[in-house]
């Protein structure tokens, strides 16, 4: 009955720490681009169309909420969205030049603003 018990135990054991070692992100991967990204200015996204895959290049001006930055570069101004976990120790300030992967998200009662993937600090 001991031995069954044990087993038991250290079955369970294992399946736990498999399934959190399963779920453990170490936060690392390819930064560059898709196949279908294209480097455009925050006036030029704001233009295109849902999911559209883009890169832009300039920096964070201010936060304005959660996950919501303004970005800024010589075209104009865009909302960002950039998820906590996309961050990947990035930190930046106003000064920072940054490169921005994502997509454009459109709404029909809001300005387009940009769903970020990834950034990096130029």
């Amino acid at each position: 009955m001991k031995k069954m018990l044990a087993k038991t135990a250290f079955a369970a054991t294992l399946a736990l720490s498999t399934a959190a070692f399963a779920n453990f992100n170490m936060g690392g991967g390819f930064t560059g681009p898709t196949a279908n990204q294209t480097k455009v200015t925050a006036a030029e996204a704001a233009k295109l169309s849902d999911d559209t895959n883009v890169i832009l290049t300039g920096k964070i001006e201010q936060k304005l909420g959660d996950e919501k930055y303004m970005f800024k570069d010589a075209s104009g101004t865009i909302i960002v969205e950039i998820d906590d976990e996309d961050w990947k120790g990035v930190t930046v300030g106003p000064q920072d030049t940054v490169e921005i992967y994502g997509e454009v998200d459109t709404d029909m009662f809001e300005p387009s603003k940009i769903d970020v993937e990834s950034i990096i600090k130029k």
